[in-house]
């Protein structure tokens, strides 16, 4: 009986075409994220772009793969969740990382629409209060 050697999570590869479609997002906000240091591509050839499943599975289990209706947190869902463990969450308000990175809100709120940062709302009863996770902050300095 031939030994069928199965391939390990990081010699796995995936196509910027099926990452894409995986994390519902363009081919132009995986190149942006590249950019931004966030994900690393492997350039098998000048049209071959690939991406190792294991730094995809991580980047999704630290939230930082796709942005989702669902991370802007609603009244209910911070009463629903209880104030001990909001506050547990390390967060930075959107007034201390624009100073931190130097740069505007506006900056900020584009960072938000091309899925680099997920704004979480600070505030349950104030919806103006928007704040990121420190763990996007740091994978975006690095």
């Amino acid at each position: 009986m031939k030994k069928v050697r199965t391939p390990l999570l990081e010699d796995t590869l995936v196509s910027r075409r099926t990452l894409a479609e995986r994390w519902a997002c363009s081919d132009e906000t995986l190149k942006r994220r590249e950019r931004a240091g966030l994900l690393h591509a492997l350039h098998l050839s000048s049209r071959m772009v690939r991406y190792q499943l294991a730094e995809v599975l991580a980047l999704e289990a630290q939230g930082l793969a796709h942005r989702t209706a669902t991370a802007v947190l609603p009244e209910f869902a911070a009463k629903s969740i209880g104030p001990s463990k909001v506050a547990k969450e390390r967060l930075i308000s959107r007034e201390d990382l624009a100073k931190r990175f130097e740069c505007s809100i506006r900056t900020l709120k584009r960072y938000e629409v091309e899925g680099l940062l997920t704004p979480m709302q600070l505030d349950p009863k104030d919806p103006h209060s928007i704040g990121y996770r420190i763990s996007q902050v740091i994978a975006m300095e690095s």
